[in-house]
């Protein structure tokens, strides 16, 4: 049984072979991290390995080298491996220093749980740590898996469930999600502490983005995940937030002209003015109509993965305008073209 990885590339296929087996893989090279297409049906821990390894190789070839030559790899990869090694990607690209704990079984533990969702089935949890981290963390991820595959009545996407709890960036950062792993600032992988109480409302976020991704434009996918964690929030603390508390520090005043933006957006616009105008809409046409028109934006999507069209403005108008459309239409307008 071979264990070395060896990556094919050619235009837009990969062939990425490990293990004895290859897969081919969209090549990540010009689209964002994780954003892949599986065409697998194999075990999701090796599945995951050779998406990230595929990212890898072409976002870092430096990096690919070193996992590559590691002696996790070259002396036969373990089930535990595989789901170490599904986490170089975010790693190698964001933060190289995680990749040798990662490989080392002496650095890193791994708590695993296996649930059943109503929709999806069978799934598995998997908390990867380079120390002590708290024990209800697991099952605050476990609350948020189901309470988005029950709020967007639709199978939850992912069959592994993988978190990575590490520091990934420094600065303000609390976590992400690259659509193969997600990532948790360990200050919120703790028992006490004021910053324990906002842990699963990251995670609800983080989730969410197995549902919210590739999105004609970030603040769309940013502002679906935020108004899930909001809904989760209130649901279980009483909280109300309100349109102040979602407020960064932004120069532009509305979401086309944020569009209009050359180059990298600024975080503080997209993760203020998407959030604010979901929250809007959630007070303005209520609970229930919102979820009807919260699905069908998802819906609307759906297959597209790779389309620049794909749950647009223009699907956002048509989906809560299905609901209200006149109501929805001025919440629209206000965030999007006006103030």
């Amino acid at each position: 049984m071979t264990s070395r990885i060896l990556i094919l590339g050619m235009a837009a296929l990969t062939a990425v072979c490990a293990i004895g087996a290859c897969a081919f893989i969209y090549n990540p090279y010009a689209i964002s991290l994780g954003a892949t297409w599986r065409w697998t049906e194999e075990e999701p821990p090796r599945q995951y390995a050779r998406d990230a390894l595929a990212t890898l190789y072409w976002q870092s070839p430096e990096a690919f080298a070193a996992v590559n030559s590691h002696p996790a790899v070259e002396d036969g990869i373990t089930e535990d491996e595989y789901r170490a090694i599904a986490l170089v990607a975010d790693a190698g690209i964001n933060n190289p220093d995680k990749i040798e704990a990662l490989l080392d079984p002496s650095q890193r533990q791994m708590e695993e749980r296996e649930i059943t969702l109503p929709l999806r089935g069978d799934i598995e949890l998997v908390i990867v740590r380079f120390g002590d981290g708290a024990a209800q963390t697991m099952d605050k991820l476990e609350r948020a898996v189901r309470f988005t595959e029950e709020y967007m009545d639709e199978q939850f996407p992912a069959r592994l469930v993988l978190l990575l709890v590490a520091d990934m960036f420094g600065g303000d950062y609390v976590g992400h999600n690259t659509h193969i792993n997600m990532a948790l600032h360990p200050d919120y992988d703790s028992g006490d502490g004021w910053k324990s109480d906002f842990t699963e409302s990251i995670l609800v976020h983080e989730v969410a983005h197995y549902y919210w991704h590739s999105s004609a434009e970030l603040w769309l996918d940013e502002g679906a995940a935020e108004i899930m964690a909001i809904i989760q929030e209130e649901s279980h603390s009483g909280y109300m937030v309100s349109d102040s508390d979602l407020t960064l520090p932004c120069s532009v005043p509305n979401l086309r002209s944020l569009e209009e933006l050359p180059g990298q957006l600024p975080e503080d616009c997209v993760y203020s003015l998407g959030p604010r105008l979901f929250l809007d809409l959630y007070r303005t046409l209520g609970a229930a109509d919102f979820r009807v028109g919260f699905q069908t934006l998802f819906r609307l999507g759906q297959g597209a993965v790779l389309d620049v069209d794909a749950r647009s403005i223009d699907d956002l108008r048509l989906a809560f305008g299905f609901v209200n459309a006149e109501k929805a239409d001025q919440v629209v307008q206000k965030w999007y073209a006006g103030r």
